[in-house]
This record gives structure tokens, sequence and C-alpha cells, in this order.
């Protein structure tokens, strides 16, 4: 099977689009549930949503590079998602708000990403 670098970019951008929608739903159904809790859901969906960004790019970057080359730029990301997990508990620290909705919105987006690449993918697509 021949892969395609528009097929993984227009696979990607979809898989994206779903994150932002989940997070979307899940900070509100966290604001239902209690008020005070918005505000750290939402640090905690930018840093999973820079966290899909940041995985998803190197995707995308690394597909056409050789392996070596490939696995820099996924360290790389790795640490930009890393420092994404730093500044969301900085901002929670200045902002003396709450680590652990922050923390389950970050989580559950970060499985959201892994269930949205394996489940709900087709079997012969890129990023699977």
């Amino acid at each position: 099977m021949v892969v395609r670098q528009e097929n993984v970019e227009n696979n990607a951008k979809k898989i994206f689009i779903r994150q932002l929608i989940a997070g979307t739903i899940f900070c509100l159904l966290g604001m239902l549930w209690h008020r005070n809790y918005f505000i750290p859901m939402a640090i905690g969906a930018l840093a999973g949503f820079s966290d899909a960004f940041f995985f998803l790019k190197a995707i995308v970057t690394g597909m056409p590079k050789s392996p070596q080359k490939a696995r820099r730029g996924m360290r790389i990301s790795m640490l930009y998602r890393l420092g994404s997990m730093v500044l969301m508990v900085l901002l929670l620290k200045a902002l003396n708000g709450n680590i652990l909705p922050a923390l389950f919105c970050y989580l559950f987006l970060h499985l959201a990403l892994m269930f949205n690449m394996a489940l709900f993918s087709k079997k012969n697509k890129e990023l699977m």
C-alpha cells in the first residue's frame, strides 16, 4: 500500500477536528457538573489540544523522512508535549486553580486521541 502525504495530512486534520469537538463537549459537561471547574478544564483542554497538535504534526512531518530523522522529530515533539504539560501546571498554580479537573480533561483528550486513531479509523488507512 502506498502512503500518500496528502492522505496523511487529511486524516490528521480529521483527527484533530474530532479532538476539538471532544474537548469542547467535555469542558461543557464539566461546566454543567460544577461551574468552578470550567477554567481548570479549559486549561487542561488547551494542553490536550496542544498535545494532539504536536503529536499529529510529528507524524505528518515524519512520514516523508527517513526513520532516523522521523525518530528525531518524534523526540522533539515529545519535549513540546511535556512542555505543554508543564505550562498547564504553572498556569494552574498561578491562578490557584484545581489541578485534578485539568488533569482529567488532559487525560480524557489523550485517551480520545488514541481511541480516535486506533478504533475509529478504517483498517487500511494511514494514521491508524
